[in-house]
């Protein structure tokens, strides 16, 4: 089954025998994604091994354990990681570093797609979802020096008949695919990206006092209906933390997205409601969360193929020019919009979407921060951080790329980036490229219509502030 942006995402995960470890994970990664309401054709969990078994069952002492947490074993047979399981798999799971270490080997061209489960779920956490699926394993694998593992995070196949073993490795194993299940549902495909005119009569039953929140994700309508108990409390947040994105109910449904989203305190409900698509959660915080995520990600998915989408902050001159500062998730561009945001307009804290035109069209969604109180990011509105409105009308001046440095009290250098490599180092943060009609191309000429690419240095975000000017070619 194809989704709109391409294939089902893939995911293969390895242990040196298929049957212990990635056998195990392999069946309970499918349950956990259904719980969330994930379906099989979304994402494809598959396993294999890196010794062949000849076709071997799972052992059968985790056979009990792994029923237990919810998999079914049955039908399994063990395959050997072959050259076609590679070069058709988007991610490539592990259970240790020396297992990894061991597939790269074996297969080079798999380096940027093969982590540990362990090392894949802290990445994930670190970072916010702002691209689809597809596009996660380069993104992370920059952000991979942000993560340090150790010998206790390697998963090991227990030998003989421990039982304490097998149910700490048990448990080690469906924590961390409970974790990426989580994290991906406001990543995973949707099957109708565009609003289906019987969405409205199929979602009569999950609440007639549903609210609507009436969203615009760079040109796409998006509704948000809000169920369960906290369903109004959860409307007011929306609207609050969403307001420069928020668009006037329309008389007459036009193509866009809808997206229910329901808190509820009873985990029984939640888990119903995500099984049909919810975004769902037993707090705000939680929905609001994956609402980033699911929001911006889908509303990507729509505009496949028509736009170039920077995974980049953006702020705009008060004559309408655009910088858009690129740079891996979860390395500065949020602390950036909230420091420039105050002296330039917010266009957006994630994703800058560019015309074949050159007009950029402004998404200024909530501000994903970390703070010390929460698990996760909290949504905070431009509103209530007094950032500055963008004009009405815009356009690219400049792309910079950012490149953060720790050492407090280094000068800001700006560099020019040549083309080819920075087409190179910049098509890894757009997405969906290759759908677009001439992707290098495309990419080319908005760069080289402002001026050319450009690398800042720096370690304080303060310091960007009168570098604008100087991004724009208004002084030196």
């Amino acid at each position: 089954m194809q989704w709109r942006g391409g294939l089902a995402f893939r995911v293969v995960i390895v242990s040196t025998r298929n049957a212990t470890c990635a056998a195990f994970a392999e069946r309970l990664m499918r349950p956990a994604l259904a719980d969330y309401g994930v379906e099989a054709w979304a994402i494809r969990v598959t396993s294999a091994g890196l010794v062949d078994e000849h076709g071997a069952r799972i052992d059968p002492e985790a056979e009990d354990m792994l029923r237990s947490l919810g998999g079914n074993p049955g039908g399994f047979r063990s395959r050997l990681l072959e050259p076609e399981v590679v070069d058709d798999a988007d991610l490539i799971l592990t259970m240790s570093r020396a297992e990894s270490e061991a597939v790269i080997e074996q297969f080079p061209r798999a380096r940027r797609r093969t982590f540990t489960l362990v090392e894949y779920a802290k990445l994930t956490g670190l970072v916010r979802p702002i691209a689809p699926l597809r596009e996660h394993p380069p993104m992370l694998n920059v952000a991979r020096p942000g993560v340090e593992l150790t010998d206790a995070d390697d998963i090991v196949s227990p030998v003989g008949l421990d039982y304490a073993a097998y149910e700490s490795t048990s448990s080690a194993i469906a924590t961390r695919v409970r974790e990426l299940a989580e994290a991906w549902i406001a990543m995973a495909p949707v099957r109708a990206p565009r609003r289906d005119p019987l969405d409205a009569a199929r979602l009569t039953d999950q609440g007639a006092d549903a609210e609507i929140v009436t969203l615009n994700a760079f040109g796409v309508p998006v509704d948000v209906r809000c169920t369960g108990d906290g369903g109004r409390a959860l409307a007011k947040a929306l609207r609050a933390a969403w307001s420069r994105c928020a668009r006037e109910p329309e008389p007459e449904q036009t193509a866009g997205l809808t997206i229910e989203a329901i808190v509820h305190d009873g985990r029984t409900k939640v888990r119903v409601a995500r099984a049909r698509g919810a975004i769902g959660g037993e707090t705000i915080a939680d929905v609001m969360h994956a609402l980033a995520g699911a929001v911006t990600v889908r509303a990507i998915d729509v505009r496949a193929g028509e736009v170039i989408m920077l995974h980049a902050a953006g702020m705009a001159l008060s004559d309408g020019r655009v910088v858009a500062f690129v740079a891996p998730s979860g390395t500065g561009k949020t602390t950036l919009s909230r420091t420039l945001g105050r002296q330039f307009g917010y266009v957006s804290d994630e994703t800058v979407v560019i015309g074949l035109d050159g007009t950029v069209t402004p998404y200024p969604k909530p501000l994903s921060v970390i703070t010390p109180k929460h698990h996760h990011k909290v949504q905070l509105s431009p509103d209530d951080e007094e950032l500055i409105e963008a004009p009405a009308e815009l356009r690219l001046a400049r792309i910079v790329l950012l490149d953060r440095v720790a050492e407090p009290g280094t000068v800001p250098t700006i560099a020019e980036v040549p083309l080819l490599e920075g087409i190179a180092e910049l098509s890894a943060q757009v997405s969906y490229l290759p759908r677009l009609a001439e992707p290098l191309r495309s990419l080319a000429r908005a760069i080289e219509a402002t001026g050319g690419l450009q690398r800042v240095t720096y370690s304080d975000a303060e310091d960007l502030v009168r570098l604008m000017p100087v991004f724009v070619g208004d002084a030196a």
